[in-house]
């Protein structure tokens, strides 16, 4: 991927409206069996969802959507899955790629102290 086109799909980040695909599942109270559904939506930005009583304000993240039937609703974060491959976009660079290579020999270090601990830690095991 070129410069131009790494800007551009970071530029992208900044869009409002993004393909998704919502996973709701809910357990039937008589039964108890598992209902699953999904969705395809439109992400449009996150909101805070909350109340409080008192001192006491208990508040989460949800993401609102348009179903395709163009009803909106808000969904926990779990439940959506975003479906443009923006990351891939984003990290399928050169010069991302070039810059981290720089931690790679620190990488490959810490690996092999990381081996290093385990086999004594499996050693004392063994004792």
């Amino acid at each position: 991927m070129k410069e131009k086109n790494l800007k551009s799909a970071l530029s992208e980040r900044n869009v409002r409206y993004r393909p998704c695909l919502i996973d709701i599942r809910t357990k039937c109270a008589n039964s108890g069996d598992i209902k699953e559904e999904r969705y395809r939506a439109i992400f449009h930005c996150w909101a805070e969802d909350g109340w409080s009583m008192g001192d006491i304000r208990k508040s989460e993240l949800v993401g609102i959507v348009e179903y395709e039937d163009g009803t909106v609703h808000k969904h926990f974060m779990n439940q959506i899955r975003f479906v443009d491959n923006m990351v891939s976009k984003i990290f399928d660079s050169k010069e991302i790629e070039t810059k981290y290579k720089i931690f790679q020999p620190e990488v490959q270090k810490l690996r092999e102290l990381i081996e290093i601990l385990l086999k004594q830690q499996r050693g004392k095991e063994s004792q």
